[in-house]
């Protein structure tokens, strides 16, 4: 009676410790099974290229441009690190003196879209004071002629002598251009056609109202 009640004693230790083992042995499965998915969810991920509007592009604006816009490069980097209401990924001054924007190929296209708006806004604005009032850029944006009179406003005057050419400035390095920038501006009476002012953007002249040099 002794052996049989033992024998009794031992078959629900027995159940416990195989019920037990099983156990582990199905958690270790399943850790297994998440691990091994996991993994090959990373690898996924890391094999699959990012989408193309996410690639990362490079932007440099040269040490005679920054010296020119900004008090020192650090200042410039600060400064546009937000750009057409654009955050862009990241900017850093380097040693030459030079500045270095890093951006995601849809932050560039919406920065150069951002700029091109409010371009086309400037331009309304110069057309709306007088229809013969226009001007072209060059492909480089290097070059800008205009057309207008000695009864332009201040406010149209500026729009081509200072507005228009800082947008483009940007432009001009947003869109893969290279070496310093600087734009010749040529302003000619919308009526004769005659050329009456030429100069640099970094040199401009001193006007005085009304413009009598434009008649």
């Amino acid at each position: 009676m002794s052996d049989l009640s033992v024998q009794k004693e031992e078959k629900p230790r027995i159940l416990r410790t195989i019920l037990a083992i099983s156990l582990i042995v199905a958690i270790v499965c399943l850790g297994y099974r998440f691990y091994s998915h996991r993994i090959q969810s990373l690898q996924q991920a890391q094999s699959s290229p990012r989408p193309s509007d996410q690639w990362l592009a490079k932007v440099v604006f040269d040490k005679n441009f920054v010296s020119r816009m900004s008090s020192s490069p650090q200042k410039f980097a600060k400064t546009f690190r937000l750009l057409a209401n654009e955050r862009v990924h990241k900017t850093y001054a380097k040693t030459n003196g030079d500045v270095v924007l890093i951006v995601t190929r849809g932050q560039r296209k919406k920065i150069i879209n951002n700029f091109k708006i409010q371009i086309n806004g400037y331009r309304q604005n110069v057309v709306k004071e007088n229809r013969q009032y226009r001007y072209s850029i060059s492909d480089d944006y290097k070059h800008l002629n205009a057309w207008l009179d000695e009864k332009v406003s201040m406010d149209s005057y500026g729009t081509i002598s200072s507005l228009l050419p800082y947008d483009y400035s940007f432009l001009y390095y947003l869109e893969g251009h290279r070496g310093p920038w600087d734009m010749r501006i040529r302003i000619y009476n919308c009526r004769s056609g005659k050329l009456r002012l030429s100069f640099s953007y970094w040199k401009q002249p001193h006007v005085v109202w009304p413009l009598k040099i434009l008649k």
